[in-house]
């Protein structure tokens, strides 16, 4: 069971409390909370496996911190051209209204 996650137009059912705490690192720009909730989607680690989450998480990372850019590359092996430019599009949109905080 878990809560729902519901910010800047993501949503997430079932969101344990350990996973609430990495999330809320990950919104104030901590890009290892960034790296590591990646790191859950892709291998399906207390969440559902998403690739396109962890592509996003991924990219937001590297975003704050450049070190993280060979996952985001891993990942996107993984995704379809269409996927990745979807997430292209979600990761500005939780760019934009989080660094605005």
């Amino acid at each position: 069971t878990g809560t729902p996650y519901w910010r800047c137009g993501w949503y997430e059912e079932g969101i344990n409390k350990e996973i609430s705490i990495i999330l809320k690192n990950a919104e104030q720009g901590d890009a290892d909370a960034q790296f590591f909730l990646g790191r859950m989607y892709e291998e399906g680690i207390d969440v559902p496996k998403n690739y396109a989450k962890a592509f996003m998480w991924f990219n937001v990372a590297t975003k704050e911190d450049p070190e993280f850019k060979f996952y985001q590359y891993e990942i996107e092996k993984k995704m379809n051209p269409q996927r990745r430019t979807e997430r292209l599009r979600v990761t500005d949109d939780w760019m934009e209204c989080y660094k605005g905080k």
